[in-house]
């Protein structure tokens, strides 16, 4: 995303974040169907709405209210710029933006949105966050855990982890709290915050002696050389396959700091790129039209070969951590199930309406938070032991602007 707005966008015909897509077309999808992508999609971003509560009639009419509140934040925010401290969905989809100008208060209840008074400003909250980003990435976080501007608390959150705090964690919180009230320091909910290994846009990639991991992307180059976009964690290689088939070698990695990894496809005759997202409860491929920025509140699903296809809504923009591999910033969390396996995976919402959708791409998976089964003894996503799901994925704005990589849209 640019420093100067949070809808970011590229043109087709310079670093368009243009599409997301299921990279490739791998044997189990290679004669899928374009198929019903609204009732798919209510299947699974209804089911999401109607586990909080809402009746399924209530779900689909906070999935519209979601679409027209973005676009007035649109607006807002070309108008406004920086006097806004804050935008976000509430439960029913509406929108409010927070400022600490009364002027624009004014201006805003003029044009009918709703406003919230904050204290402080959002380029503050982001320096605390840039301080602290920098703590992280010279001395460590520990279990300090992971950290966020909080827009619609108007602070920073912290997050550490429960149990108790190591020294590298004390040392961490205790910086945070040195900026006062404008940092909030809270217990995570338990469980533990891992990156997501394992290879999909949604299909499984993998490499000899990897954990495997999914694919987010298809994407090109200038010269019209084909890549796939997944996480850096994942790990570098020249030797990735999908489904046993060859693949490619690691292109350009990020990792470290950001978390992603491009990787040419040698093999385009026998992996076929797609402008699809992987549906792996339907056997229904969802076509990316574009990219945009999703505000928190926002429904938002991912698609990964461990959990398949599964969704959430966006829970904060610009959050890091700190898992012991290195501090990781500019993320984006969500509650969608995750679960190890999924890394690299596509993330995507739906800016069109629910009996006409337009998906647009937003990032790939970077990490989820893990609860141990206590039937199966396996690592499982929060929803799965009565907990909440949280899951981080690394925006594809950032990526294709790296890279100058342009992602296929359909």
């Amino acid at each position: 995303m640019s420093a100067n707005s949070r809808f970011f966008s590229a043109g087709i015909g310079a670093l368009s974040i243009a599409a997301f897509l299921t990279a490739v077309n791998f044997p189990a999808s290679a004669n899928a169907k374009e198929g019903p992508e609204p009732s798919e999609y209510q299947k699974a971003a209804v089911s999401s709405w109607v586990k909080k509560g809402l009746s399924e009639a209530d779900a689909l009419k906070r999935l519209e209210s979601e679409v027209r509140s973005e676009r007035t934040a649109r607006e807002v925010e070309d108008e406004f710029g920086d006097h806004i401290a804050g935008m976000w969905l509430e439960d029913d989809g509406s929108l409010t933006v927070s400022t600490v100008d009364e002027k624009t208060r004014e201006s805003l209840e003029l044009r009918g949105v709703r406003t919230a008074v904050a204290k402080n400003k959002l380029s503050d909250l982001k320096a605390i966050q840039a301080e602290l980003d920098s703590f992280a990435r010279a001395e460590g976080a520990g279990s300090g855990q992971s950290w966020y501007v909080d827009e619609k608390r108007n602070q920073v959150t912290v997050e550490k982890r429960k149990g108790g705090l190591d020294r590298l964690g004390t040392e961490f919180i205790r910086k945070a709290q040195s900026f006062g009230p404008a940092v909030n320091v809270i217990e995570s909910p338990g469980g533990e915050l891992q990156p997501a290994f394992n290879v999909r846009g949604g299909d499984r990639l993998d490499y000899p002696g990897s954990q495997g991991c999914s694919l987010g992307f298809n994407a090109r180059d200038a010269w019209g050389f084909d890549y796939v976009i997944t996480a850096g964690h994942c790990g570098s290689s020249a030797n990735w396959t999908t489904y046993g088939s060859a693949l490619g070698s690691t292109a350009t990695m990020s990792y470290p700091g950001n978390d992603y990894q491009t990787i040419v496809n040698l093999y385009p005759w026998n992996n076929a790129p797609t402008a699809q997202v992987w549906n792996y409860s339907s056997g229904v491929g969802l076509t990316v039209k574009g990219s945009s920025y999703a505000l928190t509140g926002r429904t938002l699903c991912k698609s990964g070969w461990k959990t398949g296809f599964t969704c959430g809504q966006v829970l904060e923009h610009n959050a890091s951590y700190d898992l012991g591999g290195g501090w990781v910033g500019g993320l984006v969390k969500h509650s969608a199930c995750v679960e190890a396996g999924d890394s690299g995976g596509s993330n995507i919402v739906n800016d069109g309406t629910v009996t006409s959708p337009k998906w647009m791409a937003q990032g790939v998976t970077t990490a989820g938070q893990y609860y141990l089964d206590p039937v199966w003894g396996e690592k499982v996503c929060g929803e799965k032991v009565g907990m909440p799901n949280v899951g981080y994925h690394q925006p594809i704005g950032e990526v294709l602007s790296n890279t100058g990589l342009t992602l296929r849209t359909g």
